[in-house]
């Protein structure tokens, strides 16, 4: 199992990063390698390659909102496929009225060979994948 996790603030307000982040197709767009094909307002299937060595695996989840709670700005979601159990959630939290801090977990676990191949990959990229959320998520919000 991998647990991969991204905290970070970005400057704009809270109802536009929770209107971004609570949309489960930004949400898979956010993480680097991930295709997305929307299914309906809180479904969509992500794709992704996963390589270690001479090993590349296509995998694909359909991941689903589960809690999408306005008030608090904190939403779940969950998904399956591929061999693959997925869940995660979003945190948001007004620093200020144009600034918020956002903490994202997203757990990944395999089962069987693959299953170790997943967690290999994922477990050294728990930085990468920080970063490049962080990255993703202030780029579409902080436009000029």
């Amino acid at each position: 199992m991998a647990e991969l996790t991204a905290t970070f603030t970005v400057d704009a307000p809270i109802d536009r990063t929770w209107a971004y982040l609570s949309n489960i197709d930004n949400l898979g767009r956010s993480v680097q390698g991930v295709t997305v094909r929307t299914v309906d307002a809180d479904t969509s299937v992500w794709t992704m390659q996963a390589k270690a060595g001479f090993i590349t695996k296509k995998f694909e989840i359909t991941m689903r909102v589960t809690v999408r709670d306005e008030a608090q700005h904190r939403g779940e979601f969950s998904g399956s496929g591929s061999g693959l159990q997925a869940a995660g959630t979003i945190d948001l939290r007004e620093i200020d009225p144009g600034q918020t801090a956002v903490a994202m977990v997203l757990i990944v676990e395999g089962s069987g060979v693959m299953g170790s191949l997943v967690d290999g990959v994922l477990a050294s990229r728990r930085e990468e994948f920080r970063r490049r959320v962080a990255d993703h998520v202030k780029a579409e919000l902080e436009r000029g």
